[in-house]
């Protein structure tokens, strides 16, 4: 139990120290471009059985739409509502 807690607490220690402290980066156009061919996915809830809401851009309705993910292999174009309005409204 205790070797299991040294253990922890080095991986912790050691990750702490390896960070290098960089601010994350300005977004590029091409992050920009990856996030608006998201909105072109089709949601796809794949075959199991979890029950995950998920949401992608319904270009009829010109609106965000939610569906429920079953949680592997298919197709989930964003987690949230809010990650697909920010990219494709």
């Amino acid at each position: 139990m205790s070797y299991t807690i040294l253990l922890l607490l080095a991986i912790f220690i050691s990750l702490s120290v390896c960070s290098d402290g960089k601010k994350s980066k300005p977004i590029e156009k091409s992050e920009i471009q990856i996030d608006k061919d998201r909105c072109t996915l089709r949601p796809n809830p794949g075959p199991c059985k979890a029950m995950f809401p998920g949401y992608y851009y319904d270009h009829s309705k010109t609106s965000c739409q939610e569906f429920i993910y079953g949680g592997c292999q298919g197709s989930l174009p964003f987690k949230t509502l809010e990650a697909c309005e920010k990219s494709c409204l």
